[in-house]
Formats: C-alpha cells, sequence, structure tokens
C-alpha cells in the first residue's frame, strides 16, 4: 500500500477543501491513500470463528479487581 505524505502551508489547500479557522496560516499534513484499499477488504472473508480464544480473559476479572482497589486508594 501506498501512502503519499506532504506538510504544506494551509493557506494553499483553502481554494482546494474546506478547512477550519483553526488551521489557518498554518503547516498541514496531508495523507493520499488510494480507495483502492476498500476494494481490498472485503467482509466476505471475515470469518469470527478464526479469532476464537485471541484475548486471554482468564485473569481479566482478577486484574479488574486489582485496578478498581487502586483507584479507592485515592
Amino acid at each position: 500500500m501506498s501512502i503519499i505524505r506532504k506538510i504544506i502551508d494551509s493557506d494553499k489547500l483553502k481554494e482546494i477543501i474546506d478547512l477550519p479557522e483553526e488551521f489557518a496560516h498554518k503547516d498541514v499534513e496531508i495523507l493520499v491513500i488510494s480507495t483502492d484499499i476498500a476494494k481490498q477488504t472485503d467482509n466476505q472473508d471475515f470469518r469470527p470463528e478464526d479469532f476464537e480464544g485471541v484475548l486471554n480473559l482468564q485473569n481479566a476479572e482478577r486484574d479488574f479487581k486489582n485496578l478498581r482497589m487502586e483507584w479507592e486508594r485515592f
């Protein structure tokens, strides 16, 4: 995937796109990404069962309890 990244004065962009006033007279970053990327991600190939077991929630309850105890100290 190719991405073009440019830093440019926002005043040069105001004739092309509308920018918020807070961007006036500042350098802004422009990222150009091909719309072909959206075509490459086809949701038909998504299979939730492929992600089964990705998260390790075995100790999650204990970890959350410890976090709550930390918050209560303050």
